[in-house]
């Protein structure tokens, strides 16, 4: 063999196989579907996270809305039951005049606080007892220690309320603000600021 066929022989074997070619044809052929199939996939993938961002969006959106429509609501709802309120004390004063005996005047305050009462009652609004109680830290908060107004209450006991404390449905609306007894002769506050 000369040197020719020896190239001639190279250059065939580093020819691409006709055979080979079809089969590489097939399988680029199927690669390109199966790409095609892969990207249409993906775009449908990426239109449904398109879709539920925009309904998560929508969702947030209608939820600030409805809590703000239950915040309106509840404001309504409250201030319709002071409304009813802010007409006993009116129709109250309508009826006090300077010749008014001061009986007719507690007993329409009286009226007012049976009111006041009837509505904490309907909203699940309790007060905290205190008087005769150790203090609860849950439920009173003491701002003064004072003499005892009997030598038989023992120290640490309330003996008077400064602010009323309540509760909403068993939960702390408001501390309680109360006095205990404190039997020392020193430096001893008014309860009350009397």
């Amino acid at each position: 063999m000369d040197q020719k066929e020896i190239k001639e022989m190279e250059e065939k074997r580093n020819e691409p196989d006709i055979a080979t070619d079809s089969e590489a044809g097939k399988d680029t052929g199927e690669l390109v579907r199966e790409l095609q199939q892969l990207r249409s996939q993906a775009e449908s993938y990426y239109d449904q996270l398109l879709r539920l961002k925009a309904e998560f969006e929508n969702y947030r959106k209608r939820m600030e809305r409805e809590k703000e429509n239950h915040r309106q609501s509840g404001k309504e709802e409250v201030f319709l039951k002071q409304l009813h309120l802010y007409d006993t004390i009116v129709s109250a004063l309508e009826q006090i005049n300077e010749d008014t005996p001061v009986s007719k005047i507690i007993k329409g305050l009286k009226m007012v606080e049976e009111e006041f009462r009837r509505v904490f009652r309907s909203e699940g609004i309790q007060e905290i007892e205190a008087i005769g109680l150790v203090p609860d830290p849950h439920q009173h908060e003491v701002v003064a220690k004072i003499t005892p107004p009997s030598p038989d209450i023992p120290d640490g006991q309330i003996v008077a309320i400064v602010q009323r404390g309540f509760t909403i449905n068993g939960r702390l609306l408001r501390p309680a603000k109360v006095c205990v007894a404190e039997t020392k002769k020193e430096d001893k506050k008014n309860c009350g600021g009397e």
